[in-house]
């Protein structure tokens, strides 16, 4: 009730929260790593366990903020051991996350890639490429992240709000490996 009247603390709290989230998936994905000794295999299974499913309105909001792209097949969006600075929402389309023998599919609405929201040192440790001409694609970046304060309060309020449940999926996901 307190956040629906005022947006400018619900956006100060969902941003500490975002970056209690961040600093929990870091801590966790170093002890599972440490856990499982970092082996490749391991380590990409962790970073692309399956997300949820997002919501029409969750990926309109996004879209209304980030746009869409339409990719062609085969297009790799990033490479092994590439260091990408952004987040994946596959609107409609078809993605294949492969590493070595390996293969998720991404369903349309699910998201990958959102390691590298929190970590500036994040190195994939899969290839994302388009397997369906035309795939519609959200890129969330750190940058439009960080300057959501420039949006009109209700979006990046939605915006904020959908990214953390995102990543608190994540991170319960996470939790139950450990």
């Amino acid at each position: 009730l307190i956040f629906s009247r005022n947006k400018p603390l619900a956006m100060h709290f969902l941003w500490y929260f975002w970056k209690s989230l961040s600093f929990q998936y870091q801590e966790l994905k170093h002890i599972l790593y440490q856990h499982y000794a970092g082996t490749p295999y391991v380590k990409a299974k962790i970073e692309y366990l399956p997300s949820t499913q997002l919501k029409q309105k969750q990926i309109h909001t996004l879209s209304s903020v980030c746009g869409f792209n339409i990719k062609a097949k085969d297009t790799v969006l990033f490479d092994y051991g590439d260091s990408p600075s952004s987040m994946y929402v596959l609107i409609e389309g078809e993605i294949h996350l492969i590493h070595k023998s390996l293969t998720s599919h991404v369903e349309n609405g699910q998201y990958f890639a959102e390691a590298a929201l929190m970590d500036k040192s994040f190195n994939s440790t899969y290839q994302a490429k388009v397997i369906k001409n035309g795939s519609k694609i959200i890129k969330i970046s750190r940058d439009i992240l960080h300057n959501l304060i420039e949006k009109d309060e209700s979006t990046a309020y939605e915006f904020l709000s959908i990214v953390c449940k995102m990543f608190a999926y994540k991170l319960q996901t996470l939790k139950k490996l450990a």
